[in-house]
């Protein structure tokens, strides 16, 4: 992912599954200060993080039902160094992944188990 100029992408697993958990865990691999709380977009469709010269947005999706009320949050996608987003689908989004990575887990009361599949 880090090799390209630009990287989109979008991550799906269910609710409580650590899709923004990994956000900040990546996002703090690529410089995001510890003190950055990164949190979970759903009730504002979008956060900015700002590392360096790169800006990165991380999206949720799962409100959306069509892409054109994705189109609608007026994202540019010419601003940023990378996009992720939670719960996109080929029905809810246009911008297309280069990277696809799937999360699937598998949760006990003790522990979480995340697979991690890119395609």
């Amino acid at each position: 992912v880090l090799r390209h100029e630009y990287f989109c992408l979008w991550l799906n697993g269910d609710i409580g599954a650590g899709k923004t958990h990994w956000v900040g865990s990546f996002l703090r691999t690529l410089g995001l200060g510890r003190d950055v709380i990164v949190t979970s977009p759903t009730y504002v469709h979008a956060r900015e993080y700002r590392l360096a010269n790169d800006t990165f947005n991380h999206a949720d999706l799962y409100r959306l039902e069509s892409v054109d009320a994705f189109l609608a949050l007026g994202f540019d996608s010419s601003r940023y160094r990378g996009e992720i987003y939670e719960w996109a689908s080929s029905t809810n989004c246009c911008v297309p992944p280069t990277h696809k990575l799937t999360i699937d887990f598998t949760k006990s009361s003790e522990s979480r188990l995340y697979s991690f599949f890119v395609g």
